[in-house]
C-alpha cells in the first residue's frame, strides 16, 4: 500500500511519516520511506528515495534570487515533470508500505499539479491512501471539525484517492475538544453570529448525511500514541463498504 501523508505546515508529517514507519517495522512489514519536500533541511527517518536529489529550494533561491515561496512552486514543478522517476522506484520495491512526505505547504502538493499527477500515476501499481493530518492545536471548539472534513473532502476530489483524516497532536490539548459528533459541532456554531452560521449548519447535515460514514482519529506522532488506531482506518478505508465507521 502507498500512503501519502498531506497537511499544513507543522501538523507534524514528518514525525508522523517516522513514528508510523517505525510502528509498522516493529510489527515486522517493511517500510519505505519517500521524501517529497525540497525545502526540508533535516529529516528523521531514513529516506529511500529523497527529491533533494533533483532539486532543492535552498538551491533555486540562491540561484535564481526567488522568496521561499516562489522557490517551492518551482522545485514543485520540476517533480512533477520528473515523477515517472518515483513512479518506477516505486514500482521495484517490494516494500509492504510506501510512507510518501509531501511538502510542507499543502495547498502546494493538493491544489497545484503535483499531488494529482502523483497519486494519478502511483494508485496504477497499488493501492493508495492519503492521511490528511490537522494540527489539534488549532482545534479551538468542536465547530473546527467541520473545517477538517471539508479540507479531507478536498484533498479526496483533487488527489482521487480515499483519505482518511487524523488530528496530530493528541497530547497537547484537552480530550474533550477530540470529538466530532454533530451535535457539538452546531452547539458550537450556534454560539457565533452571522449569515454563514445558517450554511454551516447546513453543511454539518450535508457531510455526515452523505459523505460516506467516517470517524477521525486522535494520535500523538511524538508520543506514539493512536497509531493502531490510524492503521486500522487506512485499511478499512480500501473497504468496499466504505463504512469507517
Amino acid at each position: 500500500m502507498i500512503i501519502l501523508f498531506v497537511g499544513t505546515a507543522g501538523c507534524g508529517k514528518t514525525t508522523l511519516v517516522k513514528s508510523f514507519g517505525e510502528w509498522l517495522e516493529g510489527r515486522g512489514f517493511q517500510v519505505l520511506y519517500v521524501n517529497l519536500d525540497p525545502g526540508v533541511e533535516v529529516l528523521p527517518y531514513r529516506a529511500s528515495f529523497d527529491v533533494r536529489y533533483m532539486v532543492t529550494t535552498r538551491e533555486l533561491m540562491k540561484a535564481l534570487g526567488l522568496g521561499p515561496n516562489g522557490a517551492m512552486i518551482l522545485a514543485a514543478q520540476v517533480i512533477e515533470k520528473r515523477i515517472d522517476e518515483l513512479v518506477r522506484w516505486i514500482n521495484r520495491s517490494r516494500a509492504d508500505y510506501v510512507l510518501i512526505d509531501t511538502p510542507g505547504q499543502v495547498e502546494l502538493f493538493v491544489l497545484r499539479g503535483l499531488g494529482p499527477t502523483l497519486t494519478s500515476s502511483v494508485k496504477k501499481l497499488d493501492r493508495a491512501v492519503a492521511v490528511y493530518i490537522a494540527d489539534a492545536e488549532t482545534l479551538v471548539s468542536p465547530s473546527e471539525y467541520l473545517i477538517i472534513e471539508l479540507l479531507s473532502l478536498i484533498v479526496e476530489l483533487r488527489l482521487d484517492v480515499p483519505v482518511v483524516a487524523a488530528v496530530n497532536k493528541e497530547d497537547l490539548v484537552n480530550s474533550s475538544k477530540l470529538s466530532s459528533l454533530p451535535l457539538k459541532i452546531k452547539e458550537s456554531l450556534r454560539e457565533r453570529e452571522g449569515l454563514l452560521v445558517e450554511l454551516a449548519m447546513d453543511l454539518v447535515d450535508v457531510i455526515f448525511k452523505y459523505e460516506k460514514p467516517s470517524r477521525i482519529v486522535s494520535l500523538s506522532a511524538l508520543k506514539r500514541t493512536g497509531l493502531d488506531r490510524l492503521y486500522d482506518l487506512i485499511l478499512e478505508s480500501s473497504c468496499v463498504c466504505g463504512d469507517l465507521t
